[in-house]
């Protein structure tokens, strides 16, 4: 193997290194911390002038240390890195206000029901002249789906009738009766049963059959004992042959007892 003949940058003394150690610059470890002794030390802190606040402050000299504190950092990037002061702002085409939810709360607290026709659900914010930008109350009108839809369809916007009904995922359903407390309502879907959750959760208590409707005794159905004759009630879960029923555990192990018997004899 070749080797190459290199010369020492701190004793400037000749030395052979193999290939693979061809980027070596010190004959020896002695020479690599003498000149690692010799290496200028950092610099010291000199005074310097906050970017934001104006005041003076010492630091070590760098390009990257403009601001005394974190605080100074944070307050200039609120003042020069907002909005279209930022590098990576784009504009768009509509800007919405930031609070949409609120907007949107107030209006139906004004309105309650769809302008046009009258619906309860589905509810959506819709500008009367058109323009999203302007969030007068005068301007903000409560309508739902369809009637948003025909709103803009006269106005000559297929391209946002098109997203209104994209977002439309049911169809009108007709008024049906509560089987809870009877009343008359229209469904948002055609999965839903009653008109509110509270005769939701009435309905679904009769018709689950748990422990809760065993004790309030919905599901429960009067027997006759078998043994003898007293008529008792138990819930249809329990019953596992409606032939051989007992009223109580003595009846039960008079009943074991007889079918025993009777299979010896």
């Amino acid at each position: 193997m070749k080797h190459i003949t290199k010369t020492c940058e701190q004793c400037s003394a000749t030395f052979h290194v193999s290939p693979s150690k061809q980027r070596a610059k010190f004959c020896s470890p002695d020479c690599y911390r003498a000149n690692r002794k010799q290496r200028p030390r950092k610099q010291s802190l000199s005074t310097m002038k906050c970017k934001q606040c104006g005041s003076e402050f010492r630091a070590y000299a760098t390009r990257y240390r403009v601001f005394c504190s974190i605080q100074c950092k944070a307050n200039h990037q609120k003042e020069h890195m907002k909005g279209s002061k930022n590098h990576n702002w784009k504009p768009t085409k509509y800007i919405r206000p930031s609070n949409k939810t609120g907007l949107r709360k107030h209006i139906a607290a004004r309105d309650v029901v769809c302008l046009d026709c009258g619906a309860i659900h589905h509810l959506e914010v819709h500008h009367i002249d058109g323009n999203p930008k302007n969030n007068e109350d005068s301007n903000l009108a409560l309508l739902c789906n369809a009637c948003h839809a025909k709103r803009h369809e006269l106005m000559g916007q297929p391209r946002i009738v098109g997203l209104i009904l994209a977002k439309r995922s049911y169809h009108k359903q007709p008024a049906k009766p509560c089987p809870v407390c009877g009343k008359s309502f229209v469904p948002c879907r055609k999965s839903k049963l009653t008109c509110s959750d509270e005769c939701a959760a009435i309905q679904q208590r009769i018709s689950l059959k748990g422990r809760s409707v065993w004790n309030k005794g919905i599901n429960d159905v009067e027997l006759i004992c078998c043994i003898c004759g007293k008529s008792f009630t138990r819930t249809k879960g329990r019953i596992k042959n409606p032939d051989f029923v007992c009223c109580s555990k003595p009846c039960q192990i008079r009943h074991a007892v007889n079918s025993r018997i009777g299979a010896y004899s």
